[in-house]
């Protein structure tokens, strides 16, 4: 992939909420702006960027996700939706996810999103991650 990645998440939103079933349960939204290849430079007359083809499949971690515990992630669920905010030519998206990963170190978790595509950067695309867990998933600092 050319470039780098660089996001900027929002606000996080974490709140206790209730299942229809009942159950208590800790949703957390992460949502921010994540941009591949660098970003257009503004100018007087509009943007200023060399677009060049890349394969856009380097997973990263959102930068303000709460370190989860894995051992209390067993039912936990994440949605992700993704959106393209800036392209200067063309992007194919083949598919976006986001799951729990363990620290390089093991513990703790935290959330991770990798997106699939191909087509000409710098892009930036819009994200969402929302994750469903136990209230007590997240580790206590």
């Amino acid at each position: 992939m050319a470039g780098d990645i660089e996001v900027e998440p929002q606000p996080r939103v974490d709140l206790l909420v209730e299942r229809a079933d009942g159950v208590a349960r800790r949703r957390t939204e992460y949502s921010g702006l994540v941009w591949y290849g660098g970003r257009p430079q503004k100018s007087g007359w509009g943007a200023v960027s060399m677009t060049v083809g890349a394969a856009i499949e380097s997973p990263w971690f959102v930068p303000d996700s709460l370190p989860y515990l894995p051992d209390r992630l067993g039912d936990a669920t994440l949605s992700v939706t993704v959106g393209l905010v800036s392209v200067s030519d063309h992007l194919d998206v083949y598919g976006y996810s986001a799951q729990f990963v363990a620290d390089p170190g093991g513990h703790p978790t935290w959330v991770q999103v990798h997106v699939s595509a191909a087509g000409r950067v710098p892009v930036a695309l819009s994200y969402r991650v929302v994750a469903l867990t136990a209230p007590d998933a997240v580790e206590a600092r």
